[in-house]
């Protein structure tokens, strides 16, 4: 079951939700009910991410520490 994507929204709080494939679900569900979904950042990502939304440039990683 899920991810869900919100159609929906209705004024007392009910959602009615479609697939990620885009097909509509046969329920409505409370709104207070839901959770938001997070994909899973892989490490390339998370790096992409870091630079992107801090103005930073990461310029490389070590993998293993290096002995001076």
């Amino acid at each position: 079951m899920g991810p869900y994507e919100v159609d929906t929204v209705f004024d007392n709080g009910t959602v009615r939700l479609i697939t990620i494939d885009g097909n509509h679900t046969s329920f409505l569900v409370n709104g207070h009910c839901l959770n938001l979904y997070h994909h899973p950042a892989s490490r390339d990502g998370f790096i992409k991410h870091l630079s992107d939304s801090s103005g930073l440039m990461v310029v490389g990683i070590k993998d293993t520490p290096t002995l001076l």
